[in-house]
């Protein structure tokens, strides 16, 4: 009798375990593309100023994103780096800081990083 409990307890244990086993993919995610053309004016500053980083960042806290000054403080103050994008202070802080890396999404960090691509233009 104990043997046939005993059976039953280890193909009861085993039928638990397989059923509740649960396999979950997770796929990529598909990189984001963007077309050529940013512009700062239209595109890059909004980023900022929707983010509210001037809140943080104004003229005693480089870089000032207050409207009219972050081209210029970005470029005069060695944030950006054209030769290589992904190194720019400015990407770096926004994608590994972890004060900064959840302020923004990642759609904005890749119009960011093409806008620097692209010369990181005051167009």
């Amino acid at each position: 009798m104990k043997i046939k409990q005993l059976v039953t307890l280890v193909i009861g244990v085993l039928l638990v375990g397989m059923v509740s086993c649960e396999y979950v993919t997770i796929e990529p995610n598909d990189p984001i593309v963007v077309p050529p053309g940013v512009f700062f004016s239209t595109q890059i500053q909004p980023i900022f100023t929707g983010a509210k980083c001037s809140d943080c960042h104004s003229s005693s806290n480089e870089p000032e994103f207050a409207a009219g000054k972050t081209w210029s403080s970005l470029t005069t103050g060695n944030f950006i780096n054209t030769t290589s994008p992904q190194e720019s202070v400015l990407y770096t802080q926004l994608t590994t800081k972890d004060s900064h890396k959840n302020l923004l999404t990642i759609a904005q960090k890749a119009l960011i990083l093409k806008w620097i691509e692209e010369g990181a233009k005051n167009n």
